[in-house]
């Protein structure tokens, strides 16, 4: 089975060579996408940050 027409496309919009050029060494970043919901465990993401903050500091 088959479409009846063409499905756009729309890029995801993450500049990947933009992150590429970034020397780990200069900054930290942590980035997030997806909905905010239960299920994504964003907090443990905030947690584990401020945890390597303190163990690791920049």
């Amino acid at each position: 089975m088959g479409l009846r027409r063409d499905v756009p496309v729309v890029p995801n919009g993450i500049d990947y060579e933009g992150i590429k050029k970034v020397n780990a060494r200069e900054r930290f970043n942590a980035i997030f996408v997806g909905r905010l919901i239960k299920e994504k465990n964003v907090d443990l993401l905030l947690q584990s940050v401020k945890i390597l903050k303190t163990e690791i500091p920049i």
